[in-house]
């Protein structure tokens, strides 16, 4: 866990890990190493992508459904207006062994 995620843990990063779970069990498939998901705000919204990639490296771009990418817009809007700080970027890493790292950007 970064030392971002620590300081703000209370902020509902939880509600991103449980978020990025659920994506994870409802998109990826087996035999995947790492999954990384990249979200932008752009214009009101966060413009997001989800990409597995498995054990010999390869890439696959997954579609995730909309109301994950507004669950995102709200969890951004939350955290930006209860620190003052607006959030511009959010990428979420995880291995297939539990270990992940997040980031926050800000504008």
């Amino acid at each position: 866990m970064s030392v971002f995620t620590k300081k703000f843990n209370n902020a509902g990063i939880s509600t991103l890990e449980q978020l990025m779970l659920e994506l994870i069990n409802l998109r990826v498939k087996s035999g995947w190493a790492k999954a990384t998901l990249n979200a932008e705000y752009h214009c009101g919204m966060m413009i997001t992508t989800l990409t597995e990639t498995d054990r010999s490296g390869a890439i696959r771009l997954i579609q995730i459904p909309t109301e994950y990418c507004e669950r995102l817009n709200k969890f951004r809007d939350l955290f930006s207006s209860r620190f003052k700080k607006p959030i511009k970027k959010i990428t979420f890493e995880i291995t297939s062994k539990g270990a992940y790292e997040i980031t926050l950007k800000e504008v």
